[in-house]
């Protein structure tokens, strides 16, 4: 069975990762985890995914700077990024395809994707 694509996810809450994960999963897609921006930034190229999902409450991580450095390297020009957990839309900045508030049904962003 072929997958609808990979989703790269960056998020360090568990209990929401693993609801909009699943909700991804049921479409068919590959869905690749991680707490880690290098990882995400290093495997980007390699795995070439179709969409990445950063959650801006991830711990330790700056989801800004991740999205400005996925948005100057053109990385969203091949595969949209989703932000969730976006309270204060006076933070948005380019390189989003879409935002999604704290917590957003994972049907949501499915509806996105």
């Amino acid at each position: 069975m072929e997958t609808a694509g990979r989703i790269f996810m960056i998020s360090s809450v568990a209990d929401s990762n693993n609801l909009y994960r699943q909700a991804l999963e049921q479409q068919d897609y590959k869905v690749f985890v991680t707490d880690n921006p290098y990882k995400l930034i290093k495997y980007a190229d390699e795995l070439k995914p179709s969409l990445y999902v950063l959650d801006a409450a991830t711990a330790n991580v700056n989801m800004w700077e991740v999205l400005r450095y996925l948005s100057e390297r053109r990385y969203t020009t091949e595969a949209p990024a989703v932000v969730l957990n976006v309270a204060d839309d006076s933070r948005l900045e380019k390189g989003a395809a879409h935002y999604l508030p704290p917590q957003a049904s994972p049907n949501r962003l499915s509806a996105i994707v």
